[in-house]
Formats: structure tokens, C-alpha cells, sequence
């Protein structure tokens, strides 16, 4: 299912298709607020545009073949929730467990605070214990 094309709808479809998927990091500026803040339950914050383009980078290297497809999505004034499929070959070094080569499916939600167009904050919930499960076969 497409999200919705609403004011912040777009810049997430592109913010998940062409950044994160395709690894198009040239449209952070574009689709982020120079403040964004990105916050996960388990890792400490990415906080501004730069880091985040750091963070995305490593992320593709270690997982080149991220997809990651909207399932569904929630808008709410300036909140969009979307709820994710997200596969990728576990290729890298993961919490400490070595390369697999296995393809790796789960879902995700995120929380997303819009500026705008702009992508200002996004809080990530992943199925961590699907991702170790499916890792340690």
C-alpha cells in the first residue's frame, strides 16, 4: 500500500524509497530539517541531518540490499506513523553476530514529526527479537 500523498506523505515514500532503499543520501537536504532527530530503544539518538547521512552510509554498507516497503501509514496533522516490511542479507557483523548471508524479513514502525515537508523527528520500533531470531537460525 502507497502512502498516502499528503503534505509529509511524499517526502517519507522518497525519505524510505530513494534514501534508505537506494541509498540516495543527496535528498537528506531535501527531505530533512537540518535539526532532525532520529530516536531507537536501543541506540542513542542521531541527531542533525549530518549524522544522520553518517549513519545511513554505514547502515547500506553493512546491509546493501535494504527494502524497505510501507505496509501502511497514519497521518495526524503534522504525525505520520508508518508501519514497514524491511529485508535485507545479513552481510555484516549484527549485535555482535557474524555474517549469515541469510535474507533477513521483519517489520517496523516509525513515528514521524513533519516540518512542514520536512522530516523533523522519527522515533524507530524494529522486531528485534524476529531479526536474532532469524540470524541465529
Amino acid at each position: 500500500m502507497a502512502l498516502d500523498v499528503t503534505t509529509g506523505g511524499t517526502s517519507i515514500s522518497r525519505f524510505y524509497t530513494e534514501v534508505m532503499s537506494r541509498g540516495r543520501i543527496e535528498l537528506l537536504e531535501e527531505l530533512t530539517t537540518e535539526d532532525f532527530v532520529a530516536t531507537f530503544p536501543d541506540y542513542p539518538p542521531i541527531e542533525g541531518r549530518r549524522r544522520l547521512r553518517d549513519a545511513i552510509v554505514s547502515y547500506r554498507e553493512r546491509f546493501p540490499d535494504l527494502k524497505i516497503t510501507v505496509l501502511e501509514s497514519i497521518t495526524e496533522g503534522e504525525r505520520i506513523c508508518c508501519r514497514c516490511r524491511v529485508e535485507m542479507t545479513h552481510v555484516a557483523e549484527y549485535e555482535g553476530l557474524a555474517p549469515t548471508g541469510r535474507l533477513l524479513r521483519f517489520e517496523a514502525v516509525d513515528l514521524f514529526h513533519m516540518q512542514g515537508d520536512k522530516i523533523r523527528r522519527r522515533w524507530h520500533l524494529k522486531d528485534k527479537h524476529s531479526i536474532l531470531r532469524q540470524i541465529r537460525g
